[in-house]
């Protein structure tokens, strides 16, 4: 077993996979800790077969790439969304609308499933969420939004037949530039 500190390995990340392919495994150390093993990831001389990818995953990945057909395909036609910004929707051409809408009103996505857990029925997934607005939203735009969150999915045949989040509106709603007592009458509608 070969070892390799964390700037060895970010300066020699070729040279160890190649050592890797041929059998060696590499534990990346910190300090002299081992924090990291790097293992070849074949059996014999053929790839194990790669897990599809998760359902979550794919939605994340669309949205990051502002890919609209993208996201719609991990939907059922008849699905519902509600989003606590843009309200409930249901049905593919509403989603379509409510996400090209997003799009518009936002620039720079990062939505990243930090937790995700899955069975065929149901996921739910603990996320961090960050975007610019545009112009298309003058009173905020230019605005770096950053908050954490939670969201339920209902999954049937493997797509998502229902949508629905949870995040604390009031420290987004803050960071889009509401003044306090905007922001209590905003509030208040959900009591």
């Amino acid at each position: 077993m070969k070892t390799a500190t964390i700037t060895e390995a970010k300066n020699q990340l070729s040279a160890l996979i190649d050592q890797v392919r041929h059998g060696e495994t590499v534990v990346i150390t910190d300090r002299g800790r081992p924090v990291a093993r790097l293992v070849s990831a074949l059996t014999g001389a053929a790839a194990p077969e790669e897990p599809a990818m998760s359902i979550v995953r794919a939605f994340e990945s669309a949205f990051n790439r502002q890919d609209v057909a993208g996201l719609l395909a991990c939907f059922h036609e008849d699905a519902s969304y509600h989003d606590n910004f843009f309200g409930p929707h249901a049905g593919r051409g509403r989603l379509q609308a409510m996400f090209e809408r997003m799009f518009r009103e936002g620039r720079d996505y990062a939505w990243t499933m930090d937790s995700v857990v899955e069975s065929p029925a149901r996921a739910a997934a603990e996320w961090t969420f960050s975007y610019v607005v545009t112009d298309a939203i003058p009173r905020s735009a230019g605005r770096k939004i950053n908050f954490r969150g939670m969201s339920l999915f209902e999954l049937r045949d493997g797509k998502i037949q229902a949508y629905r989040e949870y995040f604390d509106t009031g420290v987004a709603l803050l960071q889009l530039g509401f003044a306090p007592e905007a922001l209590a009458k905003v509030l208040a509608r959900r009591l």
